[in-house]
């Protein structure tokens, strides 16, 4: 399971982080499978680049963000793991 870690772009923590970490800790408690939280610094602005690419304006494509910016952690996070490189942070 991912979860995104909403990080400021020094890479410290931001207040977001400790909900993220919560929210993770909660499904954990829920499910016997391997949690981690994953950087997701910069997933929104490329997510938005993405869009314009294919022409489609931030405020058109406001609805749907959050949704790609969750696919492209996601990406990421496999990308990692077939690379051998961490995933994210284990909880």
């Amino acid at each position: 399971v991912v979860v995104g870690n909403p990080k400021h772009l020094s890479g410290s923590l931001s207040q977001k982080s400790a909900s993220a970490l919560n929210f993770a800790n909660f499904i954990k408690s829920f499910y016997d499978r391997p949690i981690y939280l994953v950087d997701e610094r910069l997933s929104t602005a490329n997510s938005n680049s993405k869009l314009r690419d294919v022409g489609i304006s931030q405020r058109d494509g406001k609805t749907i963000i959050d949704q790609i910016a969750a696919i492209a952690i996601l990406e990421n996070a496999l990308a990692n793991e077939k690379s051998g490189r961490p995933i994210g942070d284990l909880i």
